[in-house]
């Protein structure tokens, strides 16, 4: 019945039909954006968000590769050599021998590093 009326009105119903579903194709459009680009766990946002927190545990993951590469060679050092550990106990434990003096300057920044050492023989 309404096909019938518009058909009777001409070019002009048939125009203002195809602006009113226009204009609710485009409120639907514009409200499907604003959902799926701005609101809840899977929007564009959070997606952007995920994705540089897993490029940021990506570095974290190879920073910690290498320094348990460090330590796997440090440890083998450690277990194989004499002078790797006498080395160790004095730069971590500022050991010494029975006939030398150790000097311990603290560091001025106080940014929390370990004091430098000097050894005299």
């Amino acid at each position: 019945m309404r096909v019938k009326e518009i058909l009777k009105k001409g070019k002009n119903g048939l125009k203002r039909v195809l602006r009113m579903k226009f204009k609710k194709y485009l409120i639907v459009l514009v409200v499907g954006v604003v959902i799926v680009g701005f609101v809840g766990d899977n929007c564009v946002v959070a997606h952007m968000r995920n994705k540089a927190r897993i490029n940021s545990l990506k570095e974290e993951i190879e920073e910690n590769r290498t320094l348990t590469r460090q330590n796997l060679e440090q440890l083998h050092a450690l277990q194989n050599d004499v002078r790797a550990v006498e080395q160790v106990g004095r730069e971590r434990h500022f050991m010494k021998r029975a006939d030398e003096d150790v000097f311990i300057f603290a560091s001025e920044e106080g940014n929390g590093e370990q004091p430098a050492e000097t050894e005299e023989e």
